[in-house]
């Protein structure tokens, strides 16, 4: 999703990255799950221009969606 210059990408790897939309730099991880790479996995993103909400779980009930 894009949000002003940035746009913020998540995955199966239970990671919400950054990343700079003029240049597609790698910023930072803003999430990084406990169960990154056993289930864990960021299912939404949504961002406004004052706030960025992930809902994130695990495929094997590890952790709890937050």
């Amino acid at each position: 999703q894009v949000v002003m210059n940035y746009v913020v990408s998540s995955g199966d790897d239970g990671t919400v990255k950054l990343w700079d939309l003029n240049t597609g730099d790698f910023i930072r991880n803003l999430v990084t799950l406990e169960s990154a790479g056993n289930g864990g996995v960021v299912w939404r993103i949504k961002c406004t221009d004052s706030a960025l909400v992930c809902a994130a779980g695990s495929r094997n009930s590890t952790e709890d969606t937050k």
